[in-house]
């Protein structure tokens, strides 16, 4: 496999090392001198990261970020194995002639994210805490029957998903999260932990009251709100997570769910990854500006990517006004069961 390294050279730059595991080069897309470090050992292909522009990528990432490639041409391009049912998308044009323009107030807006995991003190305390808040939701029924009611998630997908409970606002010291600075804040509220590979990459708490709707922990990684299906059928990108539970909960024989946490954020590339597998993918953005113009992204990189607008704000709008989630999936995926009926 292609490493970091060599995509660099091949680009006429000669990194140069200044410790076992570390080397520095300029670098190719904003033209920082000696701020561009490389790390030809890390993962499958080495990774990179300018501290000027913040460009965080690794060898596929790199070749979808500065040449314009997309994902399966740049998997292709460093021979990493692509799931057999992959398909393209829309390619871009290189970027490693046009001039410096981006800054860190101005970050990338067309490329997908690069995520980098907790560290393992940040994870090993997020497990901890929600394992404490899944618990305190299974032993309160009356908050159970509530979230079954208000947001069409039943106790056993909550139980799946490790769904909690914070009961009061509390705060606690950074260093027992293994983060500098100030405490951690805990509103009260709903407790949302995104799993990976069996442990919390983020947590994000719905608070029962007040603004903003949404807290997220800090030292969280915002990754894609992945859950399991069929990824060859039809995929669904959402913007909030309990928008995701809800269309799983209802949906999950017919599409598979994603929730990007946020209309401006983006997949990783891993998420790319799985998503260029998908026989049909809609854009179920929220309905309203912000959904709308996120929807320009993905029909940039996915040029067969479908507006399946919410007939609400949102899923969740949907079900608070007695709509059916699961009739709402049904015309969009035509699937239906005997006698044209939906299941």
């Amino acid at each position: 496999m292609t490493g970091i390294m060599e995509l660099l050279e091949a680009d006429g730059l000669h990194p140069k090392k200044v410790s076992i595991k570390e080397y520095h080069s300029p670098c190719p897309v904003c033209g920082g001198k000696d701020r561009f470090v490389v790390w030809p050992g890390d993962g499958e292909t080495g990774r990179v990261w300018c501290r000027k522009c913040d460009l965080k990528v690794d060898g596929i990432g790199y070749l979808m970020k500065v040449h314009g490639m997309a994902f399966p041409e740049a998997a292709e391009k460093i021979g990493k194995p692509l799931h057999p049912h992959a398909r393209r998308v829309k390619p871009k044009e290189s970027r490693l002639d046009e001039p410096p323009k981006r800054s860190k107030l101005e970050p990338e807006k067309a490329e997908p994210n690069e995520t980098w995991e907790p560290s393992s003190a940040w994870s090993d305390t997020a497990e901890r805490f929600v394992s404490w808040a899944a618990d305190n939701l299974k032993r309160n029924p009356e908050r159970l029957e509530w979230f079954h009611r208000e947001r069409g998630i039943s106790p056993a997908t909550a139980d799946r998903w490790r769904i909690g409970w914070n009961p009061e606002p509390m705060k606690r010291p950074g260093k027992n999260w293994g983060l500098d600075g100030e405490e951690l804040f805990f509103p009260v509220g709903l407790v949302i932990p995104n799993i990976r590979d069996g442990k919390p990459v983020s947590v994000k708490i719905r608070r029962e009251s007040g603004e903003p709707k949404y807290h997220l922990l800090r030292g969280s990684r915002v990754y894609p709100y992945v859950l399991p299906g069929d990824v060859r059928g039809t995929v669904s990108i959402v913007e909030g997570e309990l928008d995701a539970l809800l269309m799983w909960e209802t949906g999950r024989d017919v599409v598979l769910p994603i929730a990007l946490g946020g209309c401006a954020n983006k997949p990783d590339i891993e998420t790319m990854e799985l998503i260029t597998c998908a026989r049909v993918l809609l854009d179920c953005m929220d309905n309203d500006p912000a959904g709308e113009a996120a929807g320009a992204w993905w029909r940039d990189w996915f040029p067969d990517c479908s507006r399946w607008k919410p007939t609400r704000k949102d899923p969740g709008e949907m079900y608070k006004a007695g709509q059916s989630i699961r009739r709402w999936i049904f015309v969009v995926s035509g699937r239906r069961g005997r006698n044209g009926e939906y299941q």
